[in-house]
């Protein structure tokens, strides 16, 4: 389920709750701010693995390179 979402739900059901006006507010903020930090969290990741990809990728031409000096040099 998407971050949204699910935030989205609590926050249906923090407004369908018997909380007064300002602890729905409180609690909608709270919910909120946590969405916004795991949409950064996940953002944060995305760009981990793209860099992970490209230093894999690094490696693999590195070790290619390699095998092909050996190769010129037998």
């Amino acid at each position: 389920m998407e971050i949204s979402k699910a935030v989205n739900i609590a926050v249906g059901c923090v407004m369908a709750s018997s909380l007064d006006m300002n602890e729905k507010r409180e609690v909608i903020e709270s919910l909120r701010k946590f969405e916004r930090q795991l949409e950064e969290a996940n953002e944060d990741r995305a760009i981990l693995a793209e860099v992970i990809n490209t230093s894999n990728y690094a490696d693999e031409l590195n070790n290619e390179y390699e095998r092909l000096k050996a190769l010129c040099e037998d």
